[in-house]
């Protein structure tokens, strides 16, 4: 587990240092540290590899087969708490098209909004985590927009995190840039003949909660108008 996170510190933004780092077998010697049962040790692997394909992002596809991905999910389904480095993993990983295609199949983005579901409940925001999970649904949404869809009849789940997460101002923009994917997602894809928003009856919830945040946000950002009445 150690090691793993010194070889993570090593490489962060030194390509050269990746390259030695790769012909010495550091991918595949990594990987199975991943997929071991340890969540110790699965948080330093995610930690290292996550900074590797930061600064060989070239390398991503050739790490994260299928195989790998599938273990992953499975990793983080069963944990799912007290792992933000995989979260972060996950997360760069779904800047990947087609990986991401794969983190949706193996079920990533339904533990991912159970697991932030969970934190609304208890009332209890682990920042790191919360945040990894919020950019990776934004991902998701925007590469397949189906799952805008997905998320807008999954109310229960969805509002509560919503409301919860408008709480902390860190984390306002990811927020609106999650809601804003799954309202553009959800315009173009028409199930019953009504706009999908009003008919999961997701903008009638949420609209009195963002009028109300968008009014703070502004009562607490006025600006100080000072006027010289000199002449």
């Amino acid at each position: 587990g150690y090691c793993c996170w010194a070889f993570g510190n090593f490489c962060l933004g030194n390509a050269d240092v990746c390259k030695l780092m790769m012909s010495q077998g550091f991918e595949a010697s990594t990987v199975k540290v991943l997929c071991s049962d340890s969540p110790f040790a699965l948080e330093w692997a995610a930690y290292s590899l996550n900074f590797y394909i930061k600064t060989v992002p070239e390398r991503i596809t050739h790490i994260f087969s299928p195989n790998v991905i599938k273990e992953l999910s499975i990793k983080f389904n069963s944990h799912k708490e007290n792992v933000p480095n995989i979260c972060w993993c996950l997360f760069v990983l779904s800047t990947n098209k087609d990986l991401c295609n794969w983190l949706v199949n193996y079920g990533v983005v339904g533990s991912a909004l159970q697991i932030l579901y969970e934190m609304a409940e208890k009332n209890n925001m682990d920042i790191m985590v919360f945040t990894a999970l919020i950019r990776l649904i934004t991902n998701c949404v925007a590469i397949i927009q189906t799952l805008s869809v997905e998320i807008c009849y999954k109310v229960d789940v969805f509002v509560p995190i919503i409301k919860f997460s408008l709480k902390s101002p860190n984390i306002h923009n990811e927020i609106m840039q999650l809601l804003a994917n799954i309202i553009n997602g959800a315009m173009s894809q028409p199930i019953t003949g009504e706009n999908v928003l009003e008919d999961s009856n997701l903008k009638r919830q949420l609209e009195p909660i963002l009028k109300q945040t968008f009014a703070s946000m502004f009562l607490s950002h006025k600006p100080d108008f000072q006027f010289n009445t000199q002449s």
